[in-house]
């Protein structure tokens, strides 16, 4: 039987229900439409939707200094107001409860959607205040935080009528582009015999000759907790081509590799609509699936990558638990923040491998979503032979100077919302509206992201526009694989099909394991207290 990617594939496995509730009663496996790696085509009335390279969009008018390019110099300094309104002294845990993989499938997810390449040839490095406790506690006034502007689209940023626009370096569905690639070449350096994704002989992530992690976003070593995850998710693929190949054995190696692609986007798609946006925007914020629409454009908003959905960097602890099967400490010890970053294979592999990480990641209670960023990400240092210090709130303000960010107010403007005349119109905390004026001065300067948004009631533009993000998301695929394809369907409240249910099977069983030891079990969601 030939079979033509690109096309839909009638082939049923007989261990999933047909339309009318029967078992199909055949033996063959749904591969599904193969979206391109690139996205390029995914939408056939406007093929260049949401594919690599494709223009990151504006929810509002760019704000340059000039209307072209330049950046902005009427507002503070990024780590005056780090120093200012994002210093947090302490931990503190989130009250719904939510775990530590809250923030590690944030920023997966995150990887999966957007990437702005950062150029070398335009410096604009942050200064750091004299005096600066972390960073120039000898007030020489000569310290600086190293940032050059990011790359924009050619022929972009000539004049007012056409300012500079950035492009989106990977794809912007949630395809599973952070465990496959966003490109031909990364796809195939990914790939070994028999439909498989490159692994090392531990099963973790396996690296090139220089020491890079093979894996489908180049940001996968940033951290060891997401360096796990990604772990995860390749041997999921593999154990999913394995148990592909055991059910129909005449599926070629591109059709083991497609069909087990198909599946992982799904249940990318499911965590990420089933668990992980109802714990940021609410459980009934998001309207039912009413089908594919050639005219949602999936692209990213600039808004959103550069500032509404790094909301994820207040909810990262300060430290990475790492357990043992009985819910004990490692021998080596939790994992501090700092000391998670520039994570490699070797790194988890020498402290249990991965395992230990998960156990304590759904163990840990991930910090309050709030204008707040820890200390080990806001006053890194790192040995380093050139200026090895950072501070990430700081180069998210910068990033959105950069990108020519619209401000607080102007995006209220844009989505239809009131402006906010005090900094109590921003917000209801005096603590918070205190910081703001005493870095800002004026309400209208506030950047955007210097206020907390999110889950229900956590700022009504932020809310918006992650709204605005899921639902093109889900609308603009041709193919919303985790609801449309039978065999990838994970019904709420319903019966699912095999194609996850090993998975979660393998989980809940898990589960009962940390049960029984007296461990809470991991979940992105609220850990139930009686």
């Amino acid at each position: 039987m030939q079979r033509r990617f690109g096309e839909r594939h009638d082939r049923r496995h007989n261990d999933c229900d047909d339309d009318d509730g029967n078992n199909g009663g055949g033996d063959e496996v749904v591969i599904g439409d193969i979206r391109p790696v690139d996205g390029r085509g995914a939408n056939p009335d406007n093929p260049d939707f949401g594919a690599t390279g494709s223009a990151l969009l504006r929810l509002a008018e760019a704000h340059f200094a000039d209307d072209v390019g330049a950046m902005v110099t009427d507002r503070p300094d990024a780590r005056v107001v780090s120093n200012i309104v994002v210093d947090q002294e302490g931990s503190e845990p989130n009250t719904a409860g939510a775990s530590d993989f809250l923030w590690v499938w944030g920023q997966f997810l995150d990887h999966d959607l957007d990437l702005t390449r950062q150029g070398n040839t335009e410096p604009a490095h942050i200064p750091v205040p004299a005096g600066d406790p972390d960073f120039d506690p000898q007030g020489t006034g000569q310290v600086t935080l190293p940032f050059f502007r990011a790359t924009t689209i050619a022929g972009t940023g000539t004049d007012e009528t056409n300012p500079r626009e950035f492009p989106n370096a990977i794809t912007s569905f949630i395809d599973a582009s952070m465990v496959y690639g966003s490109d031909a070449a990364r796809a195939a350096s990914l790939r070994v015999e028999g439909g498989r994704l490159i692994l090392d002989e531990n099963g973790d992530m396996a690296t090139d000759a220089n020491g890079r992690i093979l894996a489908g976003d180049v940001r996968a070593g940033e951290n060891q907790a997401l360096l796990s995850l990604h772990a995860v998710f390749a041997r999921e693929h593999n154990r999913l081509v394995d148990e592909l190949a055991a059910r129909d054995p005449s599926l070629t190696e591109d059709e083991l590799y497609q069909a087990a692609r198909m599946r992982v986007e799904a249940l990318v798609q499911a965590v990420t609509y089933n668990e992980y946006l109802p714990m940021l925007v609410g459980e009934n914020a998001l309207s039912e699936y009413r089908g594919f629409d050639s005219s949602v454009n999936p692209g990213i908003s600039i808004e959103f990558a550069t500032a509404v959905f790094r909301l994820g960097h207040s909810q990262v602890s300060p430290e990475i638990q790492r357990l043992l099967a009985n819910g004990q400490t490692i021998e080596a010890g939790h994992l501090a923040l700092r000391e998670a970053f520039g994570a490699s294979p070797a790194d988890v592999a020498a402290n249990g491998g991965i395992d230990p990480i998960l156990r304590g990641l759904g163990d840990g209670v991930s910090q309050q979503l709030d204008n707040q960023i820890v200390d080990d990400l806001r006053s890194l240092q790192i040995d380093v032979p050139v200026n090895g210090i950072t501070d990430l709130a700081s180069l998210n303000i910068q990033r959105g100077r950069d990108l020519g960010l619209p401000t607080y107010n102007e995006l209220r403007e844009a989505l239809g919302l009131g402006r906010a005349e005090s900094f109590a119109d921003i917000t209801s905390d005096p603590v918070v509206a205190a910081r703001l004026q005493e870095a800002y001065g004026d309400v209208d300067l506030v950047d955007l992201g210097r206020r907390p948004v999110g889950g229900p009631g956590r700022g009504r533009h932020g809310g918006r526009a992650v709204r605005d993000r899921a639902h093109r998301s889900i609308r603009a695929p041709a193919r919303w694989r985790s609801v449309l394809e039978p065999e990838f369907r994970l019904a709420p409240g319903g019966a699912r099909c095999p194609v996850v249910d090993h998975a979660v099977g393998r989980h809940r069983a898990q589960h009962r394991r940390w049960a029984d030891a007296g461990q809470r079990v991991p979940r992105l969601r609220p850990h139930r207290r009686g």
